[in-house]
């Protein structure tokens, strides 16, 4: 198993794999794209693999895992929004748990995004967690440890996966999408939070190449304190909501590049100022303020912080 930048997380979970202890619980944390479910269903696939190696990728029990076949491997999976994780769910899954499995020595349970699962839902779980069946595993997974409940946390083997750097999201981009532009690989991984997942999304959206020579623009722009063309592509993104984050946030990311860089073209306390209006803008927005509006207030004071002394 390869998980680039996760090497002590593979580790853990293969030296329980050939110690033969084997918990009852994982919980798998880390933002989206970084590999959770990857993991978990490669942790899944040796678990219930027959072969000597596992997992061997030969034997019936590997193959139907590939096929997502495998009788007592079930996957749940929750939206990342509150309440989406209905308790009927986890009922069905209790009532489950209960049945013996059906080819292997183990049922293997994989939830996604249980941080959504529903106040009441995670009370039911836990009475699963605390008196757990011997032949039930569960895997579960979601952005942060912190969104589950201490009572939850403590009966789990926490396997936190790390972001990668922009530069190895952009080395993988270039191995999995050579056909993509260059310039738009480096803005993805830029923008990916070190997350490949994330990165191949975005370089799949249809907009994200205009948006990323939005956000170059208004940089240009600002080092260059030229107001006009600063207001024009900012008006540009009145109808775009979506879209106006997305280049505040590609902004955000190249300001703090330079800022990192000696030779920045802005002073530094102009450039940090820059951040903190483009951080109150994205506020505003995500508070559904008027992006005309919004717009305008940025371009008015975003002048005002670069001619500032």
């Amino acid at each position: 198993m390869v998980l680039l930048g996760n090497e002590q997380a593979i580790s853990r979970l293969e030296k329980s794999l050939a110690s033969g202890r084997v918990g009852h619980g994982y919980l798998f944390t880390g933002a989206e794209g970084t590999g959770k479910r990857t993991l978990a269903r490669w942790f899944a696939k040796a678990i219930l693999c027959t072969g000597e190696h596992p997992p061997c990728g030969k034997c019936a029990a590997c193959q139907k895992m590939e096929r997502f076949s495998h009788p007592d491997h079930k996957e749940y999976l929750g939206e990342d929004r509150a309440r989406s994780f209905p308790v009927e769910t986890v009922r069905q899954i209790r009532q489950d748990c209960a049945i013996l499995p059906n080819e292997g020595k183990k049922k293997i349970y994989c939830l996604s995004n249980v941080q959504s699962m529903t106040t009441e839902g995670m009370n039911a779980f836990l009475k699963t967690l605390e008196e757990p069946p011997a032949h039930s595993i569960f895997l579960l997974l979601c952005p942060s440890a912190t969104q589950l409940p201490e009572t939850v946390r403590s009966r789990l083997v926490q396997i936190a996966l790390q972001p990668l750097s922009a530069t190895q999201v952009e080395q993988l981009l270039a191995q999995r999408q050579p056909d993509v532009d260059p310039n738009l690989r480096h803005w993805a991984a830029l923008l990916s939070d070190g997350s490949l997942g994330l990165a191949m999304k975005l370089v799949q959206e249809p907009e994200f190449g205009t948006r990323a020579q939005l956000a170059q623009n208004i940089c240009q722009s600002l080092v260059r304190r030229r107001e006009y063309p600063l207001a024009q592509a900012l008006a540009g993104l009145e109808k775009d909501g979506e879209g106006f984050l997305q280049v505040l946030q590609l902004t955000q990311r190249l300001l703090r590049i330079q800022l990192e860089q000696s030779d920045s073209p802005l002073p530094q306390k102009q450039e940090i100022r820059v951040l903190e209006l483009l951080e109150q803008a994205r506020l505003r927005l995500s508070g559904n303020a008027h992006k005309g509006l919004t717009g305008a207030w940025l371009t008015i004071h975003l002048m005002e912080a670069v001619s500032a002394p």
